[in-house]
């Protein structure tokens, strides 16, 4: 849409318009050198961790990858807007109100909704401490090009796609499927 956007991320990124940084969101020294670069108005705070057999992992990725971000925002001396993707996750069950809505009471019941909701209070405290603009976003279920097969919609979609591949009967795995479901395109979100 004629913006310039910029990615730091452990991967090049295969968009030739973006131009990426390679580095590991718990490196501050990177993320201050990339911010001086690029100078950003608005940082769009993805990066994290959805599947780990290490409990640490989440914290190190999804909170402490956001005190790293939002301390190397501050050392620069920029103001940009920070959009921090948080997850539904962290409303756990629910309490049993059915639909979830912002008025249910967070309770993560995995390391990944606690490491989520602890990023979420990283982003209060850079907020009220520092004024910094941050807008932390819980968005639910998503569905789109991008995401990690670790997701159940994408792993559907690579199992279809590998069985139209291989030309036999197709079998996908799946988990509880009694679960019920809205899904937001992640263009949209």
């Amino acid at each position: 849409q004629g913006e310039v956007v910029h990615g730091f991320d452990l991967r090049p990124s295969h968009d030739k318009s973006q131009k990426t940084f390679l580095g590991e969101i718990t490196d501050g020294e990177a993320l201050l050198d990339a911010l001086k670069l690029i100078c950003p108005d608005l940082i769009f705070h993805l990066a994290g961790l959805l599947k780990s057999n290490n409990a640490r992992d989440f914290y190190m990725s999804n909170t402490l990858g956001t005190v790293s971000l939002l301390e190397s925002v501050i050392k620069s001396g920029l103001n940009p807007r920070v959009i921090i993707a948080s997850s539904s996750a962290v409303y756990g069950i629910g309490s049993g109100e059915k639909p979830i809505s912002e008025r249910v009471h967070p309770e993560p019941v995995t390391h990944y909704a606690a490491s989520k909701l602890a990023q979420e209070i990283v982003a209060i405290h850079y907020f009220s401490a520092f004024d910094l603009p941050v807008i932390n976003v819980r968005t639910f279920n998503l569905l789109g090009p991008g995401l990690s097969v670790d997701m159940a919609p994408s792993s559907f979609a690579k199992q279809i796609a590998l069985a139209e591949k291989h030309g036999g009967p197709a079998r996908i795995f799946t988990g509880d499927l009694k679960a019920r479901r809205d899904y937001l395109d992640v263009r949209d979100a």
